[in-house]
């Protein structure tokens, strides 16, 4: 199930990336992901990514493949032992490859609540700030923007509580000024993938609709999984 979970997570980033009216990349941790992407939306969609915008190629979509077929992006592998590594090594890669970039903006795939008018609005803000930050509800970050190469992120801690306030740390070290974005809450736990029913609520991209879907199907189990991880944690305190 959570095999299942993530990967209408991934659909929801992929959607995103390749709606996106302007140069896009796909950056995939594992080479298995690499050949996935390949194979599931095609060379000629994978591929270099145009300067200027483009649009989808279809207004209603049946699937994410179907719809930006014929849309393109480029592909970079992740390589480095942490995240903050990989990040330095993808925006690094970008920079040298597009001379010319007002500048960067990375997001996750586990934000579903992210949309195209939250993106523009980074770009925006990038514009007149070093830095936008889309800080997550948890402590963390759902998106992340620099107008400059990124300093040394290998010494944060990823995936903690503590993230935001050291990359707004990193940034100010820097004499960057930043841009923050509202709130948007991510899916790092059971918990979290419970409450995404906010976010998915009314909207009409395939993707969402495919995942709110999937969760009220499962919405039964993964309660009964939740309740299951409590019980069980509980245990585990007494003895």
């Amino acid at each position: 199930m959570a095999e299942e979970a993530a990967a209408h997570l991934l659909a929801c980033a992929v959607e995103d990336a390749l709606a996106w009216p302007g140069p896009t990349w796909l950056s995939p941790a594992d080479p298995r992901d690499r050949d996935w992407l390949l194979s599931e939306f095609g060379a000629e969609t994978i591929s270099a990514p145009t300067p200027f915008p483009r649009p989808a190629t279809c207004s209603h979509p049946n699937d994410v493949t179907a719809t930006y077929r014929g849309a393109n992006c480029g592909l970079i592998l992740q390589q480095g032992e942490n995240l903050g590594e990989r990040i330095n090594h993808v925006d690094g890669e970008l920079r040298r490859r597009g001379r010319g970039f007002g500048g960067l903006v990375f997001v996750g795939t586990d934000c579903p609540g992210l949309d195209t008018a939250y993106l523009e609005q980074a770009a925006r803000r990038l514009q007149r700030a070093d830095a936008v930050l889309g800080p997550a509800g948890d402590g963390g970050v759902v998106l992340m923007g620099a107008r400059d190469p990124w300093p040394d992120l290998s010494g944060l801690s990823w995936s903690t509580q503590d993230l935001f306030a050291e990359l707004r740390g990193v940034c100010l070290d820097s004499g960057w000024s930043i841009a923050t974005l509202d709130a948007r809450r991510d899916v790092d736990t059971l918990q979290d993938l419970l409450g995404s029913d906010a976010a998915l609520s009314g909207d009409r991209r395939r993707s969402r609709r495919d995942f709110a879907d999937w969760l009220s199907a499962h919405r039964g189990a993964l309660l009964a999984r939740q309740h299951d991880g409590a019980v069980e944690t509980r245990r585990e305190a007494v003895s």
